[in-house]
C-alpha cells in the first residue's frame, strides 16, 4: 500500500498515427486524442504511401485509419 501523499505512478502514452485524406477529420481526432493524457498523436498522413512511411518512422502503437482514401487504400 502506497503511503498517503506519494506521487502517482506515470502512465504509459501511447502512440497514435491518424490516416485520413480530409484534413477537417484529421484536426478533430488530434483534438480528442491530444485531450487524453495517455495518449500522443505521434503523426498524420493523408495517403497511403506517406502512412507506410509514418509506422516505419514512428513505430506507433495505434493507428486510426480512413479505409477509403484519395491515394490508396486504407487497408
Amino acid at each position: 500500500m502506497k503511503p498517503k501523499g506519494s506521487p502517482k505512478s506515470p502512465r504509459a502514452v501511447s502512440k497514435v498515427l491518424i490516416v485520413d485524406d480530409h484534413t477537417a477529420t484529421r484536426l478533430g481526432l488530434r483534438a480528442i486524442i491530444s485531450s487524453q493524457p495517455d495518449l500522443e498523436v505521434c503523426g498524420e498522413a493523408a495517403g497511403a504511401g506517406d502512412a507506410i512511411t509514418l509506422v516505419a518512422e514512428k513505430r506507433p502503437e495505434l493507428c486510426i485509419v480512413d479505409l477509403r482514401l484519395g491515394q490508396g487504400s486504407g487497408l
